[in-house]
């Protein structure tokens, strides 16, 4: 009885193991190509100059940057990984309920909560970073998770377990965030993250598409971004 209980799900601990490496290697890939970059930029400046200046439009490169790995993911097989339109017809009322959702939450939780300054400073937080993002978690994890974790979580319980499963690893992204921010808001961050990412993440099981994730996603960074403080302009 174990022998066929393993065997009828197949590669689940190296699918998480997978998923991990996913969500590390999208930290830290970026990342490690903005610091190269940076570097290379300041010393032709230098060179060019004679003075030191830091890569300009810095945080929206760091996003095309983590939009790129998205991609390059996905590149295969797009409609595969979400990348499409999706069977909206006959679930678009459903879908702009669940997306409304966490989108009154954030409107309401942003004028209560205080936000680290770092949310307001680039538009790429709701124009790029969103879509980079969703194409990996909720495109190419999400599938790939599905393969493993497929049905759903309870009988009575219309959600996919891969939906859970990517969500976890969907907040696990923001861990690092416990570097330059007060913890209590991380935490806050991650358990929000989770929520919305499982419910705004039924729009992709219901539709195929992760686009409404995106959109969901978007829409509520930008709200944070609005209510997020700002440098004053000198």
């Amino acid at each position: 009885m174990v022998h066929l209980e393993r065997s009828s799900n197949p590669g689940r601990a190296e699918t998480l193991l997978l998923a991990l490496a996913v969500t590390l290697a999208f930290i830290a890939v970026p990342n490690w190509l903005l610091t190269v970059t940076s570097m290379r930029a300041a010393a032709f400046y230098y060179d060019v100059f004679g003075r030191h200046s830091g890569l300009p439009f810095h945080g929206l490169y760091f996003d095309f940057l983590t939009l790129l790995f998205g991609l390059l993911l996905v590149a295969g097989a797009p409609r595969k990984y979400g990348l499409c339109l999706g069977d909206i017809g006959p679930n678009w009322p459903r879908v702009l309920v669940v997306i409304a959702i966490p989108l009154a939450v954030a409107t309401i939780g942003c004028q209560l909560v205080p936000l680290p300054a770092w949310v307001g400073q680039h538009v790429g937080i709701w124009l790029i970073s969103p879509l980079a993002q969703d194409v990996v978690f909720a495109g190419f994890l999400y599938t790939t998770i599905e393969r493993a974790f497929p049905g759903d979580v309870h009988p009575r319980v219309p959600v996919r377990k891969t939906l859970l499963i990517s969500g976890v690893f969907f907040a696990l992204h923001h861990v690092p965030n416990f570097l330059t921010t007060e913890a209590w808001f991380v935490w806050l961050q991650l358990g929000f993250t989770f929520g919305g990412f499982a419910l705004a993440g039924l729009t992709r099981q219901w539709t195929g598409s992760l686009l409404y994730v995106t959109v969901a996603h978007s829409a509520g960074n930008l709200i944070a971004w609005w209510f997020a403080p700002r440098p004053p302009v000198v």
